[in-house]
Parts: structure tokens; C-alpha cells; sequence
């Protein structure tokens, strides 16, 4: 079984979570990507093959996850991303980004090297009822200035299911 679906409307395509209450929007050269080939846990998958875009969401039960707020939690998040890159090219960065959707969100973005390719990521965890969720968007480090605004669109297109 798949994680994920496509819903295909006349506001375009919406992928959805089988697992979790939460969708994203697909915008221009966005699709689904087939489930576990980003990350095997992930509720959501997607790619743009043509600017080298990737990103995925993982959800996980605040009761699930150590005491704290959303700022500790997306810390804790932070460090788990930044122990898989070796090395850390430049140290997290905070953004101005507080919500996604009309959710609370802390967003950074980090880069650094994995399998010796530089990576840029933009790392945003948001507060969802009784979930936290990782929306990570990645790209090539020589492609991030020219990616970084359709990485933050897409970010924003994440939202609970009922919206």
C-alpha cells in the first residue's frame, strides 16, 4: 500500500497522507514521488524533476516525541538533519516563516554534504493539532538561489486535510 494519493481537481493536484490528516498542494513541475524512494516513513513524497526539487513530511504524535514546544522540537529535528550531513557547510538560519497554512512553524534553512554532494535544505517543522510535522525541501547547494522561492511556495502549500 502507498502513503500517499493524488487527488486530481480543476484547482489542480492535491497529493493526501493515507496515514496522516494532511495534504499538500502539487504546483507546476511538482509530482508524487513513488512512496519510500525520498524516505521510507514518510506520509508525503513529492519531487520536480526539472529544478531538481525533493521533499517530504513526516509526522509524528506530540505524545510520541519529548516534552516541550514547538521550538525545542524543531532543535531536536534540526540536530537529527544536521547529523546526516558531513560535512555541515553552513550552520542553520533561521527565516522569518512563523506559520504554514494558519498552523504555528519554525523554518530554517541548513546546508551541508551528503554522499560528498553540498545540499541545501529548507527544514520547517509546524505545530498540527495533535501532531508535529517535518516539511523538508531539499536541492542541489548550486541550485538554491535559484530554487529558494519555489522551495518556500511549496512549503506553504501543506495543510491539514480539511482545509
Amino acid at each position: 500500500m502507498t502513503n500517499q494519493r493524488v487527488d486530481q481537481s480543476w484547482r489542480g493536484d492535491m497529493l493526501v497522507s493515507r496515514l496522516k490528516p494532511v495534504r499538500l498542494r502539487l504546483q507546476n513541475g511538482w509530482q508524487a514521488a513513488p512512496t519510500g524512494s525520498l524516505h521510507p516513513s514518510a506520509d508525503l513524497e513529492a519531487y520536480n524533476p526539472n529544478d531538481t526539487m525533493f521533499l517530504i513530511v513526516l509526522g509524528e504524535d506530540r505524545d510520541a516525541v519529548t516534552q516541550g514546544n514547538l521550538e525545542d522540537q524543531a532543535n531536536i529535528y534540526l540536530q537529527i538533519l544536521k547529523g546526516g550531513l558531513n560535512p555541515i557547510v553552513a550552520n542553520q538560519a533561521r527565516t522569518s516563516v512563523e506559520r504554514v497554512s494558519s498552523f504555528p512553524a519554525v523554518q530554517y534553512e541548513v546546508r551541508g554534504d551528503v554522499s560528498q554532494r553540498t545540499v541545501a535544505y529548507l527544514h520547517t517543522t509546524v505545530e498540527m493539532g495533535d501532531n508535529y510535522y517535518q516539511v523538508v525541501v531539499w536541492t542541489p547547494d548550486d541550485m538554491r538561489v535559484a530554487n529558494s522561492e519555489a522551495m518556500r511556495a511549496i512549503v506553504q502549500e501543506f495543510r491539514d486535510a480539511q482545509q
